[in-house]
């Protein structure tokens, strides 16, 4: 999710590129054993910009920027990564507005469209890149700028995304990291960060220095983007391992021995030895390349916001955003009530209301063993 304002330009050759307007596309690899997984440039790719903050526009989206084609040169960001380059009119109508990505993977391939929501504002609070809601989300709930203004929303929506992350022990959108793990001496290298796609793999040697390994040789877990599988779903067992390439013969026979693959590489031990550099994040399937922000993360800090709304000095009205949904009995005319006991076996752990527990519950990574 991304904010920007009138009369901001965006864009690689500005400095100025928010994360969110990225897309990320993942390409094939070229292995007979091999699979999707790696960062790709596309034969095209361009994008529109449209209007849609009623729910006219919503049916009949308003284009308030042509279809304008993407230099796969100078609009790069990195590898397989590209970004608009847009600077917002200063008339450009405000509020909710989506960009419209036109991909064309190779010349014979069919387009694939797919879209990004974002908001036009007066101004931005910090970066205006982090979180998963848009002010026009409170906006669309009957949240007045009276109540909060936009700057208020986007500190908030920002605060308690991170909080998410915090609890759920991953992060919900396509984000470019370089990673530095441990070799553990086996075929196969397990991360904590789901993968969308990877344009390097280096093994690093006692100096320091990268020694790529040949993508091809390696098959990258993200078939839920890849293949649209859930089950298993590697975003809860992301991993690489090094492909099957080569067949050998156990024992002196074919004939009572068959034909064994072996895996032609291992991840040499070390300690931060494997450096592996791309796009990560918990994303759904939504028929784009990197995926998009689960809408179970994006209601959760909806309702995490509405919970904080109310300033600190505003004690009884924070009282009632945080506590209402336990209340079991009340009062007016006596001004009485009720409590009942906070929700769930680990009380205080992460809200107490079932609603967003629940949410946050269905979004938390899964236990890690490790052993040594």
């Amino acid at each position: 999710m991304v904010a920007v304002a009138l009369g901001q330009s965006i864009g690689v050759s500005t400095g100025s590129t928010p994360l969110f307007f990225v897309n990320t596309i993942t390409g094939s690899i070229v292995s007979e054993y091999g699979s999707a997984g790696t960062l790709a440039t596309p034969y095209a790719l361009t994008y529109e910009i449209q209007v849609i903050a009623t729910d006219e526009q919503r049916g009949t989206p308003v284009t308030t920027l042509a279809p304008t084609s993407v230099d796969l040169v100078n609009d790069m960001v990195s590898p397989g990564v590209f970004a608009v380059d847009w600077t917002v009119p200063s008339s450009e109508p405000l509020g909710l507005h989506q960009v419209i990505w036109t991909l064309t993977a190779t010349p014979t391939s069919a387009p694939q469209r797919f879209r990004r929501e974002f908001d036009v504002l007066r101004g931005v609070a910090g970066f205006a890149q982090k979180g998963y809601a848009l002010v026009s989300d409170f906006r669309h709930e009957g949240v007045t700028v009276e109540r909060a203004s936009d700057t208020r929303l986007q500190l908030l929506i920002e605060e308690w995304s991170g909080m998410l992350d915090v609890w759920c022990r991953r992060f919900f959108e396509p984000r470019q990291q370089q990673l530095l793990l441990d070799g553990n001496d086996s075929t196969t290298l397990a991360l904590r960060i789901p993968i969308i796609g990877v344009s390097d793999v280096s093994s690093m040697n006692d100096e320091g220095g990268p020694e790529p390994i040949d993508l091809t040789a390696l098959r990258f877990y993200n078939r839920h983007l890849t293949q649209g599988m859930v089950q298993p779903d590697d975003r809860d067992a992301p991993r690489i391992e090094f492909v099957l390439l080569q067949p050998i013969l156990i024992g002196m026979s074919s004939t009572y021995y068959p034909q064994q693959m072996f895996r032609s590489g291992r991840w040499s031990r070390g300690t931060q030895n494997i450096r592996v550099t791309g796009v990560f994040g918990y994303t759904d399937l939504d028929g784009s390349p990197a995926g998009d922000t689960p809408m179970l993360a994006r209601r959760a800090v909806q309702l995490l916001v509405m919970r904080n709304l109310p300033k600190l000095v505003r004690v009884n009205d924070r009282f009632d955003a945080r506590e209402r949904h336990r209340i079991t009995t009340e009062s007016t005319g006596g001004q009485s009530y009720s409590l009942a006991a906070r929700w769930g076996a680990q009380a205080g752990e992460w809200t107490g209301d079932p609603e967003v527990d629940q949410l946050i519950s269905r979004l938390t990574a899964p236990t890690q063993l490790a052993s040594t």
